[in-house]
């Protein structure tokens, strides 16, 4: 499997390079939902509570959210801020998040708790920070209405955005699983890009989420979904599994650098691999040759990818680097 990994690009100018792959000691947590530092890994623990933090060897270093005076309930997403060496932690029942510092010696400090005024049922993906002045992320004012937002630094909602461009794919509720964003850099200032899970169009917005273009980056092979379909069988768990193999979905999206991204897809090819490709930031172009693995993109940290391995027992994170030539 480890062939898969490394896709050398000739007369490019991106290559992937495979670094060795991380085990982690647990086995028992869920690792789609993690952020990565230059020195841990975090996990979040929903069973007991807690965010476990990892090494770059995978040995289990510390757990968080027992000490605080208002206990962390149930983690629903952790964002590793590395330019402030800060973890967020977005808890689902009381909607707020738990903040921790890294101190010097390595070791992580509760901080602070923001608690928020999000109502029932909302729920926060990974954050971005805005140029120091606060943040913005994948949201759903209830489960069945994802879209991007806004929020000041103590997290008030400034504005929300996205589903007014997307009205067709936002009303087919539970069929829409999330929205995905990344944050760049180009030639024009800084940009978020979004991307909903059925649709390969990714919408370029400023920092006050205001839609400044469209990057059409449907690869070849995209499937589109029948609307129909997925619409009689949208809140049948069982059916909709089934039907997934008949139609592409985005995966994830990073900010790789200023001016690059990378967007995965699932069943481009076949239903058990993910293709990756990198776009220009400034044209929209694909950049290199795709790459085509078995394993999902969970978590980045500039120009290095951290894939999960869900075929295998291990719970097994492969880095691997995106590499200008």
């Amino acid at each position: 499997m480890t062939s898969l990994l490394l896709m050398v690009l000739l007369a490019q100018k991106i290559d992937f390079e495979a670094r060795p792959r991380i085990l982690l000691q647990r086995s028992d947590l869920k690792f789609e939902r993690i952020s990565v530092s230059s020195d841990h890994i975090f996990v979040r623990d929903e069973e007991n509570s807690s965010v476990l933090v990892f090494d770059h060897k995978g040995r289990l270093t510390s757990t968080l959210g027992e000490e605080t005076s208002n206990n962390l309930q149930l983690p629903y997403q952790v964002s590793w801020l590395e330019a402030r060496k800060e973890l967020f932690v977005y808890d689902a029942a009381t909607r707020g998040f738990l903040i921790w510092k890294q101190n010097a010696d390595g070791t992580f400090a509760f901080t602070r708790q923001n608690d928020t005024e999000f109502g029932l049922f909302f729920e926060v993906g990974h954050l971005i920070p805005i140029s120091d002045i606060g943040f913005a992320a994948p949201v759903s004012l209830v489960k069945e209405k994802y879209l991007v937002g806004r929020f000041d630094a103590g997290f008030t909602p400034i504005r929300y955005g996205y589903e007014i461009m997307n009205r067709q794919l936002t009303t087919l509720s539970p069929v829409l699983r999330q929205s995905f964003m990344a944050k760049v850099k180009p030639n024009g200032g800084e940009r978020l890009l979004a991307i909903q899970s059925l649709s390969p169009e990714v919408q370029v917005f400023d920092t006050n989420l205001t839609q400044l273009t469209t990057i059409s980056v449907k690869p070849p092979g995209w499937k589109d979904p029948n609307m129909r379909k997925l619409k009689r069988v949208s809140k049948n768990p069982r059916e909709l599994e089934k039907l997934k193999s008949s139609y592409s979905e985005v995966i994830a999206i990073y900010g790789l650098d200023d001016t690059l991204f990378l967007v995965g897809y699932r069943n481009v090819r076949a239903p058990n691999l993910y293709t990756y490709q990198c776009y220009d930031a400034n044209t929209g172009q694909p950049v290199g040759q795709a790459f085509e693995t078995a394993f999902w993109l969970v978590a980045n940290l500039n120009t290095t990818g951290y894939y999960l391995d869900k075929a295998s027992s291990k719970p097994e994170l492969y880095p691997i680097e995106v590499v200008k030539r």
